[in-house]
């Protein structure tokens, strides 16, 4: 069934609604509220048609900043927005994408190691494939190009083994699993994943590209943190 994702209350200009709770709508202050002075100082009462001008009186609010006698006003809103999941979130819907072929009755053949190394690699790109593939754009020399290769062998030896291991782990599942169980694992492993790519990153390409093609390359932003590329639970893309 559909779940509570998220409740959050807002309130706008508080201090505005505890002016007016406190002082009530003849007395207020002004809290919450930029002041507007009244700027007409004289109103146009009529015409004297025989001295051809006009006839003003004097605004005796002019320059006021009184709250409680103006239309200009912050009014205080309070409002609850929730949201609401109809659906697993993506993480299992991932997971059930991979895992549910035929377990629980559901039809089509169960995918294989193999099959599951090559879907999870998905989740994090290789970041030596996409620099090589912006070789002219970002003038590499050949000595940079096989560096980056050389770097690329070693980082797809290291991505490759943690998504066998996970892999290996799923495929040997049961007709029936812990789906919270597996969820984690799988989260994990993607997260350990991106750690892993930026960790490698950032050993590597400082010593292969100069420091203008570390700032126009794919992936700069991954290569420039200095924490995990987590965030809410879900990991993101470098």
């Amino acid at each position: 069934g559909s779940r509570l994702r998220a409740l959050h209350v807002n309130l706008s200009n508080p201090l505005g609604g505890l002016d007016q709770l406190l002082h009530g709508s003849t007395g207020l202050r002004g809290w919450g509220t930029q002041p507007a002075p009244d700027p007409v100082l004289y109103y146009v009462r009529g015409f004297d048609a025989s001295a051809q001008k006009f006839l003003y009186d004097v605004n005796p609010r002019f320059g006021a900043t009184d709250q409680s006698r103006t239309l200009v006003r912050a009014p205080f809103r309070a409002t609850i927005d929730f949201s609401f999941g109809l659906t697993p979130n993506v993480a299992q819907q991932q997971l059930e994408r991979y895992l549910g072929p035929g377990r629980g009755g559901r039809p089509g053949p169960r995918l294989t190691v193999a099959d599951l190394v090559s879907r999870y690699s998905r989740n994090v790109g290789d970041p030596y494939q996409a620099i090589l593939s912006e070789a002219d754009s970002l003038l590499l020399s050949r000595g940079q190009v096989d560096a980056l290769r050389q770097a690329g062998v070693r980082y797809r030896q290291r991505i490759d083994s943690l998504w066998f291991g996970l892999a290996t782990n799923f495929a040997a599942l049961a007709e029936r699993y812990d789906v919270a169980s597996a969820v984690k694992r799988q989260e994990d492993a993607i997260a350990d994943a991106r750690e892993i790519t930026r960790l490698h990153m950032r050993s590597t390409l400082g010593d292969i590209l100069t420091p203008i093609q570390l700032q126009l390359m794919p992936g700069a932003l991954t290569y420039r943190s200095t924490t995990p590329l987590t965030a809410g639970g879900r990991t993101l893309s470098p």
